[in-house]
C-alpha cells in the first residue's frame, strides 16, 4: 500500500510538472508582447490558482478584466478544467531588469525591429547591470550577418556555473527569433544579488560569503538608568544623534528615468491617423483616425457665463463620447472609427492636425484623454511619454505640448523626437534621406549621425460622385458597367458636408490601396496597356474594371503634368523625386553620398506598388553616374512597417537602457520650465 501511494505521488508530481511546462509555453505565446515573465501554480483543495508574472499587468488584465477572463476560459478548455476549478491572477514583476525572461523578450523585439546585434545586446546588458545584478551573460547564435552561423557572447560582472547556488542565484531564459536570414537563438543568464528580504534576490548568502562579527563595544554609563524601562546608557563623550531623514519612496534618484523601468508610451500623431502603443512592442496598439466628430446637443443652451468646459464622466470616457460647453452651447465629441462612421445629424468631422502639427489643441486634448482612458487604460502618471514631431514644428507648439504632458497628465518623463530620425532608426540606419509621402504632403528630411539637418528639409503639399458606405442599406450584384441597384438606408439623419467628405475619402483610400500601380519609368503606354485589369466594387454595388487608370492616377506624384491643377499651382509644387533631389543638394557635399545610398521611404503613398522602383529610376536619371543610389531595406517595408516607421523607431528607442539619460524628468521640468525641451530635444 505504501509503495502504491509513493507511485501515485510520483505520477502526480510528473503531471504537475507537465501541466506547468505546457501552461508556460501557452502563456509565452499569448502574452509575449505584454512582458510575460513566468508563471506560478498553487494547488488548493477546491481549485488551482495560476499567478501570471508580467511587467505590464494592465495589458494582461485587459479593459475591465476582459482579457484575463478570456485567458481563463482558454486554459479551462485546453487543460480540461471545469468552471470554477482554476483561476488566473496577474502579478507585476517588481524589477524588470532582474527578470531573465523579460530581458530575453526585450532583446528579441529589438532584433526583430532591425537593431544591430551588438547594440541591442550591449543595451540589454547595461540595463541588467544597472538594475543591481551581480553578473550577466548574453549569447546570440545563428546567421548574424553572413552565410555562416556564428555565436556572440556578451559578459559582465560575476557568473557562477556549478553547485547548489546556481539553483537560487541564476535565472536563465532562451528564445528563438525568426529573421530573414534564418533563426537566431538567444540565451540570457542573470546572477541575482543577495537580498535578506528576498525581494530582489535569494535570502541565503553564497557559501563563500564570510561575515566577521565583532563583539559590541562595552558602554560605560555616565548616568544611572533603568533596564526594565528600555533606557540605553549614553557613552561618555558621545554627542547626541539627530534623527536621519529618509527620502520618500517612489521618487527617481537623480531625476533619471529609464524606458525599461516601466512601459513608456509612444505617441505618433499624424494628419491621417494617431498611432499609439507601448515602447518595446513590434507595432502600435491603436491606429485612430485623426478626426473627431463634434455635434451640438439639441435644445440645450446654458448661461454663457457658466463654466466653459465640463469634466467627462466614467461612462463618457469609456464610450469615447465626451461633452464640452462653449458659449453656452453643449457639444458632444465622438472619437474612434466605430463612432465616427455612425451617421448623426449635425455632426461635423473636424481634424485637429495640419501638416503633422497640432492645429486644434482642445480636440487634441480630447484625443489624449481617449487614449489614456478606454484605449490603453493606463495611468498617465505611471508611464513616460515619447511624442513624435515633424522637423518644421515651431518652438511655440513644442513648448505647449511639453507643458500639456507635464501639467495636465503628470507624466514622470517626456521626450520629443523627430519622426524622420525615428523612421531611420526603424530601418537600422543613423544616416540617410527619409522620404515621407503621406496624406497631406511629401517631405524629404536628411538625417546624419542621428540628427536632422533642419536647414535642408524640403516639403511639398502633394498628397465621379462616390456613394459612401453609410448611405447603403442593401445592394444587388450587377455586371460590369451596369447601373448600380441599391437602396438608401431608412431614417438616415441629415449629415453635414464634412461627414460626407470624410466617408467619401475612406472609399477613395480603399480604391487607391486596391488598384494603383506605378510605372518603373515615366508614362510607358505600352506598359499600361499590358497591365492586367483589376475589378473594384463600390459600396453601392457598381463594379468596374480598371486598366490604364491604375498607372495614370499615381503618375502625378512623379510627373506634375498629369495632376489636375492649373499652371500656377503646378509651379508651386514639386514631385517626389524633385523633393529628394532638392533636399540632398542643399546639404554639405561630404554627406551627400551617404544620403543617396540610404534612401528610407515611409508614409502611406509609399505602399503603392512600384513606388520605390520609380523613385530609384527618377533619381538615377537626375544624379551623376558616380553617385550610388540605393533604397535602404526596401523589403523591410511591409505595408505595416512603412506606415508605422516613425512609431516603430520610437518603440525601439524608448525601450533601450542607454536612452534613459535623454528623458526629460518631472523634476527637470519643474526646475527649468517648458523651455527645457529646446535643450534636451533638439
Amino acid at each position: 500500500m505504501a509503495q502504491q501511494q509513493a507511485i501515485t505521488k510520483k505520477r502526480k508530481a510528473v503531471q504537475d510538472g507537465i501541466f506547468k511546462a505546457e501552461l508556460n509555453n501557452f502563456l509565452m505565446k499569448e502574452l509575449a508582447e505584454d512582458g510575460y515573465s513566468g508563471v506560478e501554480v498553487r494547488r488548493a483543495p477546491s481549485r488551482t490558482e495560476v499567478i501570471i508574472m508580467a511587467t505590464r499587468t494592465q495589458s494582461v488584465l485587459g479593459e475591465r478584466g476582459k482579457r484575463i477572463r478570456e485567458l481563463t476560459a482558454l486554459v479551462q478548455k485546453r487543460f480540461g478544467y471545469s468552471a470554477g476549478q482554476i483561476e488566473l491572477y496577474a502579478e507585476k514583476v517588481s524589477s524588470r531588469g532582474l527578470c531573465a525572461v523579460a530581458q530575453c523578450e526585450s532583446l528579441r523585439y529589438k532584433l526583430v525591429g532591425g537593431l544591430a546585434v551588438r547594440r541591442a545586446c550591449y543595451g540589454v546588458l547595461r540595463f541588467i547591470m544597472e538594475s543591481g545584478a551581480r553578473g550577466c551573460e548574453i549569447v546570440v547564435s545563428g546567421k548574424l550577418r553572413g552565410q555562416r552561423a556564428k555565436a556572440m557572447k556578451f559578459v559582465d560582472g560575476v557568473m557562477i556555473h556549478s553547485g547548489h547556488p546556481v539553483i537560487e542565484y541564476i535565472q536563465e531564459a532562451v528564445r528563438h527569433v525568426q529573421m530573414r536570414q534564418g533563426v537566431l537563438g538567444i540565451k540570457v543568464k542573470i546572477m541575482l544579488p543577495h537580498d535578506p528580504k528576498g525581494q530582489q534576490g535569494p535570502r541565503n548568502p553564497l557559501p563563500d560569503h564570510i561575515q566577521v562579527k565583532e563583539p559590541p563595544i562595552d558602554v560605560v554609563p555616565t548616568t544611572p538608568y533603568s533596564e526594565h524601562r528600555d533606557q540605553m546608557p549614553m557613552p561618555m563623550g558621545a554627542p547626541p544623534t539627530a534623527p536621519q531623514l529618509q527620502p520618500p519612496s517612489g521618487q527617481m534618484s537623480g531625476g533619471v528615468y529609464g524606458g525599461d523601468d516601466v512601459g513608456a508610451l509612444v505617441f505618433d500623431p499624424g494628419s491621417h491617423s494617431f498611432r499609439v502603443g507601448y515602447g518595446g512592442e513590434e507595432f502600435p496598439r491603436y491606429d485612430i483616425p485623426a478626426r473627431i466628430g463634434v455635434r451640438p446637443l439639441p435644445n440645450v443652451v446654458d448661461d454663457p457665463s457658466s463654466q466653459t468646459t465640463t469634466d467627462a464622466t466614467i461612462e463618457e470616457v469609456a464610450t469615447g463620447r465626451k461633452q464640452q460647453q462653449r458659449d453656452g452651447i453643449k457639444f458632444e465629441q465622438y472619437i474612434g472609427t466605430t463612432r465616427l462612421n455612425l451617421p448623426r445629424a449635425d455632426m461635423e468631422v473636424k481634424p485637429y492636425m495640419r501638416e503633422g502639427m497640432v492645429e486644434d489643441w482642445d480636440l487634441f486634448e480630447k484625443m489624449l484623454d481617449y487614449i489614456y482612458g478606454p484605449c490603453l487604460g493606463a495611468e498617465s502618471r505611471e508611464h513616460g511619454a515619447l511624442f513624435t514631431e515633424p522637423p518644421w514644428n515651431p518652438k511655440e507648439k513644442r513648448q505647449r505640448l511639453t507643458e500639456l504632458v507635464f501639467e495636465k497628465y503628470g507624466a514622470p518623463a517626456y521626450y520629443l523626437a523627430k519622426n524622420a530620425v525615428l523612421a531611420a532608426f526603424a530601418s537600422g540606419r543613423t544616416a540617410g534621406l527619409v522620404i515621407d509621402s503621406g496624406a497631406t504632403h511629401t517631405s524629404a528630411v536628411p538625417v546624419y549621425d542621428g540628427y536632422c539637418v533642419t536647414n535642408s528639409v524640403v516639403k511639398s503639399p502633394e498628397g465621379v460622385d462616390i456613394v459612401p458606405y453609410y448611405k447603403v442599406a442593401s445592394k444587388r450584384e450587377v455586371k460590369e458597367g451596369d447601373a448600380p441597384i441599391w437602396t438608401t438606408r431608412a431614417n438616415l439623419p441629415p449629415v453635414t458636408q464634412s461627414y460626407e467628405s470624410y466617408m467619401s475619402t475612406q472609399v477613395v483610400e480603399d480604391l487607391i490601396q486596391s488598384i494603383l500601380q506605378l510605372c518603373e519609368a515615366p508614362i510607358d503606354y505600352e506598359f499600361m496597356d499590358k497591365l492586367p485589369a483589376v475589378q473594384y466594387g463600390f459600396p453601392c454595388g457598381y463594379r468596374r474594371d480598371f486598366h490604364a487608370e491604375r498607372a495614370k492616377i499615381p503618375e502625378a506624384l512623379f510627373d506634375l503634368k498629369h495632376a489636375d491643377l492649373s499652371e500656377t499651382e503646378r509651379a508651386t509644387l514639386m514631385s517626389v523625386a524633385q523633393v529628394a533631389l532638392t533636399s540632398c543638394n542643399t546639404c554639405d557635399i561630404d554627406i551627400r553620398p551617404s544620403l543617396y545610398s540610404n534612401l528610407i521611404v515611409t508614409g502611406g503613398n509609399s505602399l503603392i506598388v512600384g513606388f520605390t522602383d520609380r523613385l530609384n529610376h527618377d533619381l538615377a536619371q537626375n544624379c551623376p553616374s558616380t553617385i550610388k543610389i540605393r533604397v535602404s531595406n526596401p523589403n523591410y517595408s511591409t505595408s505595416t512597417e512603412r506606415r508605422f516607421g516613425a512609431w516603430i523607431g520610437g518603440s525601439i528607442v524608448s525601450s533601450l537602457g542607454t536612452f534613459q539619460q535623454l528623458w526629460i524628468s518631472k523634476g527637470e521640468y519643474e526646475e527649468s520650465g517648458k523651455s527645457i525641451v529646446e535643450r534636451k530635444c533638439p
